[in-house]
């Protein structure tokens, strides 16, 4: 009983660490804005380039009142953004979205697909600044 609870363990493990290698496959469509934001062309372009377990970057800053368009890259591993309080999640089928964040402040930026060991680390936060 214990060597199956060992091998278990194992086997859940290492499906965990292979899902942040797994490679997406073919070209992506280019990403459009979010129907009905205004100013979408002018939006101020943000990229978050997520590896295994980071973000490029501890904190992205934007204006408050403009309009954003933030774009995920994942160069290895899959992962997933949420900006939480600003009703903004990006993933493998929503790779950009565009949104105008109304509130100056401080926003945590996490990953939403576990994605291995360090899973748990994967934060980052948008300022957005008056």
């Amino acid at each position: 009983m214990k060597k199956l609870w060992i091998y278990t363990c194992l086997i859940v493990l290492i499906l965990g660490l292979s899902a942040c290698g797994a490679k997406t496959g073919g070209s992506a469509a280019p990403a459009t804005a979010s129907p009905g934001v205004q100013g979408a062309a002018n939006a101020q372009k943000v990229t978050v380039i997520a590896t295994n377990w980071k973000f490029d970057k501890a904190e992205y800053h934007v204006k408050k009142g403009q309009p954003v368009s933030l774009t995920l890259k994942s160069e290895s591993g899959v992962h997933g953004l949420e900006v939480e309080k600003l009703n903004v999640k990006l993933d493998n089928k929503t790779k950009t979205k565009v949104f105008t964040p109304e509130k100056a402040g401080r926003y945590n930026m996490v990953c939403t697909i576990p994605c291995g060991s360090d899973h748990l680390k994967m934060k980052a936060v948008l300022v957005v600044e008056d």
